[in-house]
């Protein structure tokens, strides 16, 4: 009887041990989601000043390509960098198809059908975070955030998205979860261009992540998710 009672106790000990840490995990979680939401709101708001530039509208409304593609950066935007969070940013027209991009990489092929972009399909939305998805530039693994140029009319003249890198950080966020705890943002992946995809789920920010490279939620040898399964579900 009291080797039962012992048990009972330890048992016990061992649920309320779980509840503390699973306590502990969700607040680290929420904290984390705090500050995302911060960083995704300082890019939403970057976006918003140039909803209605007047240079971008009148070269999306005459349909002037050649000027488009020689538009300095609007201003509003941050320049992207190594350092930055934001990686590119890409103006298609309101069909989906690319005009403008900053910055431009060398031999950069504009005229490019996008509307099988989760960030085109979003972007009729003020502001859309879209799927992760794997760049045609450079093959980095990024997500976007996205709205609409608003036209003259009214209507959509054209979409901005702001690319992110996938990184170990994410701008001046670091999702540090404390001294034993890791914490991560984890995003779906979209399809490409032929329809398919090498995951169901992304790691878009972890403090083991080489910037750009894409890692499987549930990968071997990702600190703290090794092993995890994803959500297979659409």
């Amino acid at each position: 009887a009291a080797a039962a009672s012992g048990a009972g106790v330890a048992l016990e000990q061992e649920r309320a041990l779980r509840r503390d840490v699973l306590a502990a995990n969700t607040h680290a979680a929420r904290m984390a989601a705090g500050h995302v939401l911060l960083q995704f709101r300082d890019f939403a708001d970057q976006l918003q000043q140039v909803r209605s530039d007047p240079t971008l509208v009148a070269l999306l409304e005459r349909e002037d390509w050649g000027a488009l593609v020689r538009t300095p950066l609007p201003r509003g935007l941050s320049e992207p960098s190594g350092r930055s969070a934001v990686d590119s940013y890409l103006l298609l027209d309101a069909h989906g198809v690319s005009r403008g991009r900053w910055p431009q990489p060398p031999g950069y092929f504009f005229g490019k059908d996008f509307t099988f972009r989760d960030y085109f399909k979003g972007a009729r939305n003020p502001v859309h975070v879209s799927d992760a998805f794997v760049s045609e530039t450079d093959g980095g693994l990024k997500f976007a955030i996205t709205g609409s140029i608003v036209g003259s009319d009214g209507g959509v003249a054209g979409i901005l998205a702001t690319h992110v890198a996938a990184d170990s950080v994410l701008g001046q966020v670091q999702l540090g979860g404390g001294p034993g705890r890791v914490v991560a943002l984890v995003g779906r992946l979209d399809r490409d261009r032929d329809g398919g995809h090498v995951a169901r789920q992304v790691f878009l920010t972890h403090q083991g992540l080489v910037r750009g490279r894409t890692v499987p939620f549930g990968a071997e040898g990702i600190e703290g998710f090794a092993g995890l399964e994803p959500d297979t579900s659409d």
